[in-house]
């Protein structure tokens, strides 16, 4: 019957799995798995070297062969909850957890995902049961053999996911449990201990023997001790700057702290569906008032999830959630008997099955409420049809010639290349550099020298000095230059998220080459160059249904793909449009829009500013109206919409002549406010201010080298004081583009412009961003024009 129902599992996970790999790490586990490389902290050996085994399997992908430990790994998880369950119960109660679980959201998730988690947890249970089996009364040969087993076993399953420490209190429950029988065999756990941490330095020997190999996959290089500890507690991966959205690790922040308290509940609710949660409740308080071993080992493990949980906030959080689902399928095993028997007045399962009616009544019961997670959940875990890796490793190689270097932004770009370059072998020509990486890490600028045919000068490493947010960008530019005879590619990501954790600083912003569209990518090129974008390459691609995630970050990542996808045609759309060509550009904007995430404002935004500076009001208002919907408390999409319908307004001034009074000078022109208000000049700074000199604007005109691009203008200027908290492109009449910078510094915002009409720039800055004299400075800059 189990090999029957193992097999049903088994054919549902397959047939619903992904062709290729999911979110977060997977694709750097893969690799690290059939090259024995070294994945990222705390490395996983174990794992890694179980996973190289099932990667010799002589059928399938690898994809589908790691996979498929994930699967056999979550279907021993289902056994040891049955296994649990059984302890205590009736067998159908325990085939009812252990069904309902094997279709829980998060297991089926992690069975079908390349990660350590089910291995991890199959691992951490099965001790469980382990230790639960021996007859700790009567201490006999083979009870001893198993004591050091265990202990051998508990110090290579540290070589597994980090989750698994959660059965360390589990083992001082068990211990103080039979303290007795401890304390008379003090020396014999002593020797379990022992053979524990000489497991444990064993399986962590796999971090510099398979350093010493370098590797293409070689996370923090850890061939020394300082580079080992460093590694297995990830150092430097603690980030807790919210204003980013850059937070992982311990935070030490109780607002997050909560939140992901409150996540860890949300997601309990949902695992079995909520129908079937009130079942985990009710076997929770069943086997509370029991009081056994049992209870207080798997309540302990619980626990210190949700404090592991709780307090250390990263990606794969919902994750390590499984082991709590794991214990709550047990309770619920627990509650669904306690149900019944209740429902039948106290009747005994052998009672109860006396009867024929009884009997269906049971089969039925049981069988409709474990298979409803099955239907509920398969919808939204059938993957099968998932192949976004692939798509966007395909779209992102498309038409990139051979040796060349592609230097990308984020997690998934380091994860994807990793794979399609050790795992698929798919262009193995061309070289990945994940930016943040090349400037924070030696060890990874080393490893990519030893591993390609990269050259890193010296003069390249000296410029990494971690003291200003250009040196990222100086580094990029002399990486190109060290290596003259292969053509460069970047990807937007590289324009748009900072290298530097925590910041909004430090992005790529290349004075010295061009940057021209080339489907997902820019291509680098030299300055003043007549290359044309090759804007064809996306044009098929389309994204399907959306697919839903309870995971924060693989909705997240979800969403960053096509936000690759719309960026890339957004870039395009801005380099038509600077040259003239509006109705390339109008396609290329349309474009984002159809393949960027459906709530997001960026791209709609966009459009508007687009259609508002080509003189299509109807189009502009009905997209501002649409951005607004999306974000209504965006200040640049209230402000661009305020100065737009400002620009409509502008025959019939709300101020009359005696009112105003017109400024010409300093290359510009503009009329402002007669009463109240003072105006200066500095140099070439025109400055106004309130009567109070509390509210202020300055203007200063400056003009832009033709073979300067706006975005290469706009990132020579130093940010203002305070925190970047926004940034994007503004709609200001008289002017071709406009882009706009929101700091705030003790709650005061100031708002830096960048005007552009034809060569000439006009820089406005104003400040509080957020006082009512606001409408002052809209009526000044909609007035504003270049002389």
């Amino acid at each position: 019957m189990w090999f029957i129902l193992g097999f049903a599992i088994l054919f549902i996970y397959r047939i619903t799995a992904s062709p290729t790999i999911g979110w977060v790490d997977s694709g750097v586990i893969v690799a690290a798995a059939k090259t024995l490389g070294v994945a990222n902290p705390p490395g996983f050996p174990l794992y890694m070297v179980i996973a190289h085994l099932f990667t010799t399997i002589p059928i399938g992908t690898m994809v589908s062969r790691l996979q498929f430990l994930s699967q056999v790994s979550a279907i021993g998880l289902v056994g040891l909850v049955y296994r649990i369950v059984t302890l205590s119960n009736a067998p159908w109660s325990g085939v009812f957890a252990s069904i309902t679980f094997a279709f829980s959201y998060s297991l089926w998730q992690q069975a079908n995902n390349i990660e350590t988690y089910t291995l991890t947890n199959v691992v951490l249970f099965a001790l469980i049961v382990w230790a639960l089996r021996i007859d700790i009364s009567h201490m006999h040969g083979k009870e001893m053999a198993h004591i050091l087993l265990i202990g051998l076993t508990i110090g290579l399953s540290m070589g597994l996911n980090p989750i698994i420490v959660a059965m360390v209190p589990a083992i001082i429950v068990w211990i103080v449990w039979n303290r007795r029988y401890v304390l008379d065999h003090i020396w014999l756990f002593t020797g379990a201990t022992l053979l524990s941490l000489i497991a444990f330095i064993a399986i962590y020997s796999y971090l510099p023997l398979r350093a010493s190999t370098h590797p293409f996959v070689n996370w923090g290089d850890p061939e020394t001790f300082d580079r080992i500890q460093k590694h297995l507690r990830g150092a430097g991966l603690n980030i807790y700057e919210p204003e980013t959205n850059s937070i992982n690790g311990f935070t030490g922040a109780p607002s997050i702290w909560w939140e992901s308290f409150l996540h860890y509940w949300h997601l309990a609710f949902f695992q079995f569906t909520p129908i079937l949660f009130p079942l985990v409740v009710l076997g929770f308080v069943v086997m509370a008032k029991k009081h056994d071993l049992t209870f207080w080992m798997l309540t302990s493990i619980v626990g210190t999830n949700l404090l592991f949980v709780t307090l250390y906030y990263g990606g794969n959080q919902e994750s390590w959630m499984v082991t709590s689902w794991t214990i709550m399928a047990v309770w619920m095993g627990t509650g669904v008997e306690t149900l019944f028997r209740r429902i039948k007045g106290g009747m005994t399962p052998s009672k109860v099955n006396t009867g024929a009616y009884n009997r269906y009544v049971l089969v039925f019961f049981i069988i409709a409420a474990m298979v409803f997670p099955l239907f509920f959940w398969f919808p939204i875990l059938n993957h099968a049809d998932t192949k976004f890796a692939d798509e966007y490793a395909s779209n992102l190689y498309k038409d990139v010639p051979e040796g060349s270097i592609i230097i990308g932004g984020g997690d998934f770009f380091n994860s994807l290349t990793a794979y399609i370059r050790e795992v698929v072998g798919l262009r193995k020509d061309i070289i990945p550099i994940t930016g943040n990486m090349l400037y924070i890490f030696d060890w990874y600028r080393k490893n990519l020298t030893l591993n390609t045919n990269l050259t890193i000068s010296s003069t390249t490493s000296s410029l990494i000095k971690y003291k200003s947010v250009d040196e990222f960008t100086d580094v990029v530019d002399s990486l190109i230059a060290d290596n003259p005879n292969k053509q460069v590619f970047i990807t937007p990501l590289l324009l748009r998220d900072s290298v530097v954790a925590g910041t909004k600083e430090g992005n790529y912003h290349t004075k010295k080459y061009d940057l021209v569209p080339h489907g997902l990518l820019l291509k680098v090129v030299p300055k003043g160059g007549k290359e044309l974008p090759n804007d064809t390459l996306l044009d098929t691609y389309t994204f399907g249904k959306q697919p839903y995630y309870l995971e924060r970050n693989y909705k997240n990542a979800y969403r960053l793909l096509r936000n690759d996808y719309a960026a890339a045609y957004q870039l395009l759309g801005n380099w038509w449009q600077e040259r003239g060509q509006m109705d390339r550009a109008l396609q290329a904007l349309n474009r984002s829009i159809e393949l960027g995430p459906p709530d997001s404002p960026e791209f709609v935004h966009r459009l508007a500013i687009f259609y508002a500076q080509t003189g299509k009001p109807q189009e502009a208002k009905k997209a501002f109206v649409q951005t607004l919907a999306l974000a209504p408390d965006d200040a640049i999409v209230k402000h661009n919409y305020q100065n737009f319908l400002g620009s409509l307004q502008s025959a019939t001034p709300s101020a009359s002549a005696e009112e105003t009074i017109s400024y010409k000078g300093n290359g510009m022109s503009f009329s402002y406010p007669n009463k109240n208000w003072e105006l200066k000049t500095q140099g070439n700074t025109v400055l106004l201010q309130d009567e109070k000199s509390v509210f202020t604007m300055s203007f200063v005109r400056k003009s832009r080298p033709t073979n300067i691009s706006m975005e290469t203008f706009i990132n020579t200027y130093t940010l203002l004081d305070g925190k970047l908290m926004n940034q994007g492109p503004a709609k200001i009449p008289s002017f071709d583009l406009a882009y706009v910078r929101i700091f705030e510094q003790d709650n005061v915002f100031t708002m830096q412009f960048f005007l552009f009409q034809s060569n000439v720039v006009v820089l406005a800055t104003v400040s509080p961003g957020n006082a009512p004299e606001m409408r002052v400075f809209d009526s000044v800059v909609t007035s504003l024009k270049v002389l």
